[in-house]
């Protein structure tokens, strides 16, 4: 019997163990960006109704996309190219994310939406440190090799063109 309610215990401590999550979004290009700061304050106060702990996060910026979106409104179809994109990253119970979802579904200020498990790690990139790329000729890279005597025949005097016709000649005849 302490089997059975060992395993029962560890059930619960796993529902209520926190999971990461990350929110990426993009809201209406439509909206000015006075109001993006509120919607953004808006998705994180939905979060923290849920019991959501903030890691970190990205203001949105207006961005192309990829392709167009195309969403109908009041029987009115409407097309977006581009649209604000940010991002939060979170921890919180598995089992208040169904709510979100639906929340967001329901707000019509976000264009679409991705809520994904990921790692605490950190988010944010590293500086990439970009290094000059050295310009070298393309006849540095395919200069052939020459013998010692043809060498000394190019550092020669200049010849005359019948001269050169000449060696023409006696080259392409060998």
């Amino acid at each position: 019997m302490e089997e059975n309610q060992t395993t029962t215990e560890e059930k619960i401590t796993e529902e209520n163990e926190l999971t990461v999550y990350e929110l990426g979004y993009h809201l209406l290009p439509t909206i000015v960006d006075d109001e993006t700061a509120k919607e953004v304050v808006e998705i994180k106060s939905v979060l923290e109704k849920q019991g959501a702990v903030f890691i970190a996060e990205e203001a949105p910026k207006t961005t192309t996309l990829a392709y167009t979106i195309v969403r109908t409104e009041g029987g009115k179809r409407h097309k977006f190219n581009s649209a604000y994109f940010g991002w939060v990253k979170f921890e919180m119970s598995a089992e208040n994310i169904s709510e979100i979802e639906k929340t967001f579904r329901a707000n019509e200020n976000i264009l679409r939406f991705i809520l994904i498990k990921t790692v605490k790690e950190s988010t944010l990139m590293p500086k990439r440190i970009f290094l000059e790329k050295t310009k070298t000729p393309a006849t540095h890279l395919t200069k052939p090799v020459m013998k010692a005597s043809v060498k000394k025949e190019i550092q020669a005097d200049p010849i005359s063109k019948k001269e050169l016709d000449e060696k023409i000649e006696e080259l392409v005849v060998e």
